[in-house]
């Protein structure tokens, strides 16, 4: 596809007021400097993306025109249309940018409120996305700005020039590592090295310990002894063991009988001490008998005589709560008694004559309208001293009663008071006093149940007595002698855990010794693994450098460079003659690269654009293109930008 500009006219865009120009095949523009050969390729690029040569939206640079104090000119339009032959087919795109003004309710100035873009197509008007998809068609946004500006590509940054590149360059193909690229699984020459280097990494850090782990086992083992012949001791030393064991079962056996017999006799004399204990509180009980019982009924006619006497002050205090409410109730009713006497003498004293006179016209109202209001004031006036009569009626016979039932509590309280004054009375009349503690016998030794206990008591401890003292030396000696027994038990079965701990620790030598060979060999089968990508790399480097330099005619690229490691590392350094871009080319050299690439990346996606190139008075000479190549040349002749 070909895209040619045959037309392009700007009104009120930057600094273009009103500017046309024609083109047939390559175009030439001439300018003094901030005349516009920029903005030119602004506006070009505005219409079609909304965007200017930088790629920044209208909202991120000044579209509208600005006047001599840098102020921004309002209420223009900005418009900006091209007329494209797109294979000979012509189309006309429009782009126009308003600003909106609304007068509000109110107000009789109008207030800037917003920005509207419309979008035309062959004069049809388009939504964004419909023009969006109209100019897609004929090209992407992005690789319009690299087919457009011979300088763009190589602005960008090299990791993104290098990936375009890589993207226009065909599959590259080495089936001598096709068994390599299956191991890869997938995964990329630098991912599958950093495993291999991790892998190898943790396997010598496995290793490193390896043998002084060996070598640590090896002076950590026992010194070996005849383990059949510390056998035999350790089973002599378990026999004797066993028969200390069952001589000292008989003796616990005789120990325990002992205790027992010994045990029965103290319970029982423990049994006869308290029930010579109980016998003697029994019969002290009985002589205090007739004392316990004057102590309580005078305690009993203590506590009647108070609780009467506490309910005779609650009642007295009651007594004088309903006197104060009696008279609180007799004043209240004096004073309805007086309210209904100064209601009833209430007369209606007539009306004020000038109540008649209309307050707009100053008449006075007919005479019949005026006896009617009188006659209604006159009976509103009566019903009013009816519902007050009615009212002091109802209180004073709430009051009158509230007066009855205090009346009549107060007659119960006062009944109440004289039942209990009446009891006490009573009660005082015969009073009750303890009477005194009597001396009494504590040891009762004249009692013959007590007699009978004590002799009991004396023949159990005469036995107890006479019982023999257990002596525990033959079984002290025992125990002492199997304690020296296990003790060498004890050590006998460490030493002969010392057998099971070499056995283990040589097994433990033999695995570390194992792994450390089967590691060894990881390490050299992975090492190799290495030198096969590297080898794999440099073969893709040649190959990758030498499909995509076969795309330019004067630019080279220089995807990889040689790391001071003997690596390789990825890079994109676009050489001229064998001078680097980014270092001393001149402005022409520059250029014609940059034109260069355009060339090969629209053969790429088979389309062609319109070429701007800025400073064209400093380029003797371009490289031949089959794009259309708008020349913007300073020339200090023109003061305003001039189509040639």
């Amino acid at each position: 596809m070909k895209i040619e500009l045959r037309k392009i006219k700007i009104v009120n865009f930057k600094g273009l007021r009103d500017f046309t120009a024609d083109f047939d095949g390559n175009g030439e523009l001439r300018g003094d400097n901030a005349t516009g050969k920029t903005t030119l390729f602004d506006a070009f690029t505005w219409c079609l993306y909304g965007k200017d040569s930088y790629g920044r939206s209208d909202t991120n640079f000044q579209v509208k025109p600005l006047d001599e104090n840098g102020k921004v000119i309002e209420k223009l339009p900005h418009e900006v249309e091209l007329l494209l032959d797109i294979n000979g087919t012509m189309v006309n795109i429009r782009r126009e940018y308003k600003e909106i003004w609304t007068k509000k309710r109110g107000s009789k100035e109008e207030v800037f409120t917003g920005h509207t873009t419309e979008r035309y197509w062959n004069d049809v008007p388009m939504t964004e996305e419909e023009f969006k998809m109209k100019i897609n068609m004929i090209c992407s946004e992005d690789i319009f700005k690299l087919i457009t500006n011979p300088t763009y590509f190589l602005s960008l940054p090299k990791k993104e020039q290098r990936q375009f590149l890589l993207s226009m360059a065909d599959e590259v193909s080495l089936p001598e590592f096709a068994a390599l690229v299956e191991r890869m699984a997938g995964k990329t020459a630098e991912e599958y090295q950093k495993e291999l280097g991790a892998k190898i990494k943790r396997i010598k850090a496995d290793m490193e310990g390896i043998p002084e782990r060996i070598d640590e086992r090896e002076r950590s083992k026992p010194v070996a002894v005849d383990w059949e012949e510390l056998k035999a001791v350790l089973i002599s030393k378990e026999k004797e063991i066993s028969d200390i064991e069952s001589r000292l079962e008989d003796n616990t056996k005789a120990y325990d009988q002992y205790n027992k017999q010994r045990s029965d006799l103290f319970k029982k004399l423990s049994d006869v001490r308290v029930e010579i204990s109980q016998r003697r509180h029994a019969l002290h009980e009985e002589q205090l008998k007739d004392y316990y019982k004057s102590l309580q009924d005078a305690q009993t006619y203590k506590r009647d005589v108070e609780a009467l006497e506490v309910m005779m002050r609650d009642e007295k205090r009651r007594i004088v709560d309903y006197e104060n409410q009696l008279k609180k109730l007799t004043a209240d009713r004096e004073t309805l008694i007086a309210e209904w006497r100064k209601i009833k003498q209430r007369t209606w004293a007539g009306v004020d004559d000038n109540q008649f006179i209309c307050p707009t016209c100053k008449q006075r109202l007919p005479e019949d309208d005026i006896a009617a209001k009188i006659a209604e004031m006159e009976r509103n006036y009566n019903m009013e001293t009816a519902r007050l009569l009615e009212v002091n009626k109802t209180q004073g016979m709430a009051v009158a009663e509230k007066k009855r039932a205090c009346e009549s509590e107060m007659g119960q309280a006062k009944r109440t008071l004289q039942g209990y004054e009446e009891s006490l009375a009573q009660l005082k009349s015969a009073p009750i006093s303890a009477i005194d503690k009597p001396d009494v016998d504590t040891e009762f030794n004249d009692d013959k149940k007590i007699q009978d206990l004590k002799a009991l008591e004396s023949g159990l401890k005469i036995s107890i007595e006479g019982m023999e003292t257990w002596t525990s030396a033959e079984t002290n000696n025992l125990k002492q002698r199997k304690a020296e027994l296990q003790q060498e038990v004890s050590e006998i079965r460490v030493k002969l855990s010392d057998k099971e701990r070499i056995e283990a620790i040589e097994h433990r030598i033999k695995e570390l010794t194992d792994q450390y060979q089967t590691q060894q060999a990881e390490i050299a089968m992975l090492e190799g693994e290495l030198d096969q990508i590297a080898d794999m790399k440099h073969a893709y480097i040649d190959k990758v450098e030498n499909t995509i330099n076969s795309m330019f005619s004067i630019v080279k690229f220089k995807m990889y460079e040689q790391q001071i490691n003997g690596g390789e590392a990825e890079t994109c350094e676009a050489l001229v003659d064998g001078v680097p871009y980014s270092t001393n080319l001149n402005t022409a050299a520059r250029i014609n690269a940059g034109i260069d690439i355009i060339n090969a990346i629209s053969k790429h996606n088979d389309v062609y654009a319109p070429i701007f190139i800025d400073n064209r008075e400093s380029i003797t000479s371009l490289i031949d293109t089959e794009a259309q190549v708008i020349n913007l040349i300073k020339d200090e002749n023109y003061k305003f930008l001039t189509n040639i």
